[in-house]
């Protein structure tokens, strides 16, 4: 049996759930095995299994560690430039307005670490107007940098001296801190009792969010509940739909799935983004394909925009189902303008593989030895670079860069997407803990922020060095099924 395995969009067994863009609250990057048999076994199908768990090698605990560690270090920061300041006697504020609008025109400049000192300095004005929204864009703030000693020191006066509407805002916030953190228990324990007391956006998000958590928790038909409580005219019915649909092929009703799907897609595009469209129809056609509804699927997936970033994931899709259908020439077609691509993303790579299988199929013997042989170099080429990258004997974070605005790693010519198995916090500490080195002055505060890094930039290097050994291996069972495949080939040559 020759199986050709790899991952592209999963759209079920995981998800990413971004605070940050409305537009991608949703099931958005999944990752799967999808395995090809090829070498005369057909049908072609996708067989989905949970990505091999990263997170349990480097383990999501040791990252948790480095997180309470972190906030530990920002709270002894902050005490000591407070200190300082009181010394060198910088004016404290008497009307919150003005705090207010001095923290934002820093949050504008970028000046993170200045915006939240000065909250911490203004702590008891705060205090005194603990009833009013600059309280809650404080939190805010200050959770956002991962400042949850002083983040909770507000809270607490909220509880004590505010009413029931601050309280619900301010456990809102915290939900989408644990969110982020993946503390599904938290973020439910935070949600918990406040709908009603946000407002409307604020409460279709918090269902949403709500949703989510269950569904990381595998309560699959309570988080559908959850997701029907949110209306139609929402900005997040969409999303909440999709997860809906995820949430269905978990309990196996695929047909319930494949209709909420359709019904978004029979939205407006005011309502429905030309990406989710396509991530949309990406999701509707390896799910019809592992159903076997291979012509259903097939003009899912010639809906994607070809600048589409799933656009490879179609393409592959559209191999797959072509040739499910013995339709090998539009199979062929499909993966040869996945090839020209040249990328070094999966749907790309395993495009080597399946050309020459197809060649195969249409009895051009010759070409598909040549396809095979061009396969085994192509990965063992890629094989060596990536070996190249972890013989370093220089720390290998040192080499990787974070794309800005994203959770993606950039080492050599590969980009790593770093937030499938991770906490995205985790880059958020490492790009605040850079912000906070310009402003050190005292030895002891130098010391502990040596350590933090450090143990930060080590837990890095272990996870791109992870991330770089999974696509080795994918890349070596490339490799084999392209020998596999090449001998099969030698063996139903004539004499």
């Amino acid at each position: 049996m020759f199986r050709s395995v790899s991952l592209y969009l999963c759209f079920y067994e995981n998800s990413i759930f971004f605070r940050s863009d409305p537009t991608m609250l949703s099931h958005i990057s999944f990752p799967y095995k999808s395995t090809t048999l090829i070498c005369g076994i057909l049908p072609f199908f996708i067989s989905f299994f949970p990505f091999p768990a990263l997170a349990e090698a480097i383990t999501l605990s040791r990252i948790g560690e480095l997180d309470k560690r972190f906030q530990d270090f920002s709270s002894a920061y902050y005490k000591a430039l407070t200190l300082q300041r009181k010394k060198s006697k910088t004016p404290i504020f008497h009307q919150l307005s003005q705090l207010d609008h001095t923290v934002r025109l820093l949050e504008k400049k970028q000046q993170h670490v200045e915006a939240i000192a000065l909250i911490i300095y203004n702590l008891a004005l705060i205090k005194d107007n603990i009833e009013t929204p600059s309280t809650l864009y404080f939190i805010k703030l200050l959770l956002e940098r991962n400042e949850l000693e002083s983040a909770t020191n507000l809270f607490d006066s909220i509880q004590r001296n505010s009413n029931r509407i601050i309280i619900s805002n301010a456990q809102y916030e915290f939900a989408k801190y644990y969110l982020e953190r993946k503390k599904w228990k938290a973020t439910l324990k935070y949600l918990d009792g406040i709908v009603a007391d946000l407002v409307t956006d604020d409460a279709h998000y918090a269902l949403l969010m709500k949703g989510f958590s269950l569904q990381n928790l595998k309560k699959h038909r309570e988080a559908i509940k959850v997701y029907r409580r949110i209306p139609a005219m929402s900005k997040y019915f969409a999303h909440a739909t999709l997860n809906s649909a995820v949430a269905y092929i978990r309990q196996d009703w695929w047909t319930d799935a494949h209709i909420a799907i359709n019904e978004i897609l029979q939205q407006s595009r005011d309502t429905v983004s030309d990406e989710m469209a396509n991530r949309l129809f990406v999701m509707l056609g390896y799910s019809l394909m592992r159903k076997e509804y291979y012509r259903n699927a097939r003009d899912a997936f010639r809906s994607v925009n070809l600048d589409s970033q799933y656009a490879n994931q179609a393409l592959l899709g559209l191999t797959l189902t072509a040739a499910n259908q013995n339709d090998y020439i539009g199979a062929l077609n499909a993966a040869n303008i996945l090839k020209e691509k040249a990328g070094n993303d999966l749907p790309t790579e395993e495009s080597y593989l399946l050309i020459p299988y197809i060649y195969n199929k249409l009895d051009q013997l010759l070409t598909a030895s040549a396809g095979f042989d061009e396969a085994i170099n192509h990965y063992t080429q890629r094989i060596q670079e990536l070996e190249t990258l972890l013989s370093t004997r220089n720390n290998l974070e040192e080499k990787t860069s974070i794309i800005a605005n994203s959770n993606m790693l950039r080492i050599g010519d590969y980009v790593l997407d770093f937030s499938k198995q991770y906490p995205k916090p985790f880059l958020d500490n490492l790009r605040a803990l850079s912000e906070l080195e310009k402003y050190i002055n005292n030895q002891e505060i130098r010391e502990r922020f040596d350590r933090l890094y450090s143990d930060y930039q080590a837990t890095l290097d272990e996870i791109i060095r992870e991330l770089l050994n999974q696509r080795i291996s994918y890349l070596s069972s490339y490799t084999d099924q392209s020998r596999y495949g090449l001998a099969r080939v030698y063996d139903n040559s004539p004499e």
